[in-house]
């Protein structure tokens, strides 16, 4: 088989590149005409409930138009638009502050407007080029990383439609693009399945967290407490009677790429340990059964008071503004799940200045203690079924590397697909 050179390296001989102005047409908002407006943007007096989806660049995400989401204009105000109409089939590609993000335009009725970030491509050759092959190559690596180029070369990241109109793209006969983008999107539907049962997974474990945490498991005798409705055996405890309260050091000169030991800072809990700073001095050591909980966050932030709960020795050390809770009295996995950012915390929050909890006010929380056996069975539960949430994040991880593998040699013909006719 022989190959020549292209944009995206060695490509197959019977493969073309060619400036993809010759295979579409495009368009962005450029203008309206009614007086009244004289912007290029609806105001937000125009938006209504229902009529013609006006799509932003954050109306795109994960390859799809979100529709269930997006600003409605009506008919009338739509019309005035110089430019912008999209279609079904059309393929969007984000140019303007967000750069590379791409959707194709579902089943709608007529249209959807766009917002000038987006440029619409409208196959004008459908016996050259496939409209799902062309937004899984805008997708590429090799292709989002010249977009990136590109964009960079202006003030404000943006691509110009001149600019778009010089592109080229890459093409294999028609045939192939179809079974290419057949077997990317077979990977799609993987990928979506998927991340839907992440989803399900985690509107059941918050659904179960909400019953067993204040129901427990198998009462049928309530009584009324200060945290609530509660279960007859249940007693009322402040956290300052099950745990003992340590904070932090500050770790900002002991940062090293290569140290031993994690630092338990807001970035690692927020992102329930997947951003890591280092350091190769333990400056607060803590040990397996530690409850970690954020101090302090941004107005509305959505780390304060969330916890981590460290399950092997020798590995972590205490950050400032993170405190520790230690018990030897209650099952310590039950202790973060009933302290996780509940809302006796939250409500210190006030949403204009920085929240900063103080240690009175995390001893003087008061929460639902049940016996010993059932907080280690409640827990038990939680556990199993976040543990299937991990292992459905992982498969959905490597399903997405698939995909990128999958994408780098089909859409350049390192690997050929066998065309049915």
């Amino acid at each position: 088989m022989k190959y020549k050179e292209s944009i995206v390296g060695f490509i197959p001989d019977e493969w073309d590149e060619i400036e993809i102005n010759e295979l579409i047409k495009m368009g962005i908002i450029e203008g309206v005409l009614d007086g009244n407006h004289g912007a290029i943007h609806p105001t937000s007096a125009d938006y209504v409930d229902k009529g013609i989806p006006f799509i932003m660049a954050n109306n795109l995400g994960s390859g799809k138009v979100d529709l269930e989401n997006c600003k409605f204009i009506t008919v009338d105000l739509s019309k005035t638009l110089m430019k912008g109409f999209a279609k079904t089939g059309d393929v969007l590609l984000t140019h303007k502050g967000t750069i590379g993000e791409t959707a194709i335009v579902p089943e709608v009725n007529p249209y959807i407007v766009l917002t000038p970030q987006v440029t619409y491509y409208r196959i004008s050759n459908c016996e050259r080029l496939d409209n799902k092959y062309l937004k899984y190559y805008f997708d590429q690596e090799n292709y989002q990383s010249m977009l990136t180029r590109l964009s960079a070369q202006s003030t404000r990241a943006y691509i110009g439609i001149t600019q778009q109109k010089k592109l080229s793209i890459v093409i294999p006969p028609l045939p192939e693009q179809k079974k290419i983008a057949m077997i990317l999107s077979t990977v799609d539907g993987h990928i979506d399945e998927v991340d839907g049962m992440i989803e399900d997974l985690k509107e059941l474990k918050k659904g179960l967290m909400q019953k067993l945490l204040t129901e427990g498991i198998g009462h049928t005798e309530f009584k009324d407490s200060e945290v609530g409705r509660i279960p007859v055996e249940w007693e009322v405890k402040t956290l300052d009677e099950v745990a003992e309260f340590f904070n932090g050091k500050g770790h900002e000169k002991n940062v090293s790429e290569d140290g031993h030991y994690i630092i338990v800072n807001s970035k690692f809990i927020s992102t329930e340990g997947e951003v890591i700073k280092r350091s190769d001095e333990c400056l607060f050591p803590l040990i397996k059964g530690d409850v970690t909980m954020v101090m302090s966050d941004v107005p509305n932030g959505k780390a304060i008071a969330k916890t981590y709960l460290i399950e092997e020795d020798n590995k972590y050390t205490l950050n400032q503004r993170i405190c520790c809770l230690r018990t030897n009295d209650m099952d310590s996995r039950f202790l973060s799940y009933i302290t996780s950012r509940n809302l006796y915390f939250l409500k210190f929050d006030d949403g204009n200045k920085q929240t900063n909890l103080r240690k009175s006010e995390v001893l003087d929380f008061k929460l639902q203690v049940p016996p010993f056996k059932e907080q280690k069975m409640i827990a038990d539960i939680l556990d199993s079924l976040q543990n299937h949430i991990v292992q459905y994040e992982s498969l959905l991880f490597q399903t997405k590397e698939l995909k990128k593998g999958l994408m780098q040699h089909l859409l350049t013909g390192k690997k050929r697909v066998t065309v049915n006719e």
